[in-house]
């Protein structure tokens, strides 16, 4: 099974699923912030999943992040995060972050992040996330 998802995971084209998402899922969906589409088309939501459902990462549905524990689907994220009208001098506390996704979507749209999590695996899971996609002003909490 590790061999095929391997495969599988070579042959994704992950830059389309993520045009899919946001053409398919958000904006269908009333999300017409101009700003948190940028984000839900750039950030690669895949980094944030759980490795044995990275293939769906895009999906319209809830994610496992790991620790039997999911993230919302991408629609239900972006509703979210509109109806707050977050603007550039904000400083934001994101409780129960997870791995680290939601803190990254709205990093590069406010002053700072906040990112609170208990779950030492998780936050190993988002710091790594958050580095790898180049996220520099949410401060992980635990």
């Amino acid at each position: 099974m590790a061999n095929a998802l391997t495969i599988k995971e070579k042959t994704m084209d992950f830059n389309t699923a993520r045009e899919n998402m946001v053409s398919g899922q958000l904006r269908p969906n009333k999300i017409t912030d101009n700003a948190l589409i940028t984000r839900f088309s750039e950030l690669p939501r895949e980094g944030f999943v759980d490795p044995s459902v990275r293939t769906t990462a895009y999906a319209c549905a809830p994610a496992a992040m790991g620790a039997k524990r999911e993230m919302f689907e991408p629609m239900v994220c972006a509703r979210l995060l509109q109806e707050l009208n977050l603007i550039s001098t904000d400083n934001v506390l994101v409780a129960a972050s997870g791995t680290g996704y939601t803190a990254a979507i709205i990093a590069p749209l406010v002053k700072s992040v906040a990112a609170l999590e208990e779950d030492q695996n998780l936050l190993d899971i988002a710091r790594k996330a958050l580095a790898d996609a180049k996220v520099d002003n949410v401060d992980l909490v635990v």
